[in-house]
């Protein structure tokens, strides 16, 4: 199986942090999760920003159909 980058690492790490709550996703929190630095995450998401990592790990979630992250959305839990 391939390696993932760093991007797509990070998508995983956020969603599994997600699954506690997607006000606890972080750049710091995804770069301890996958062993890189802040400023890696950040490059990875430097267009976008935050709203593009919180984006790609609800569409993940989506796509993978995750109780977790999704009952969360239908609860409306406000997002930061």
């Amino acid at each position: 199986m391939p390696r993932l980058g760093t991007r797509e690492r990070a998508i995983e790490a956020g969603l599994s942090i997600a699954e506690y709550g997607l006000e606890y996703v972080t750049y710091e929190a995804i770069a301890k999760k996958i062993g890189v630095t802040n400023s890696a995450v950040r490059k990875t998401f430097h267009l976008g920003g935050y709203t593009e990592l919180k984006a790609e790990i609800i569409k993940r979630a989506t796509e993978t159909v995750n109780p977790y992250v999704l009952g969360q959305m239908w609860a409306r839990r406000p997002l930061r």
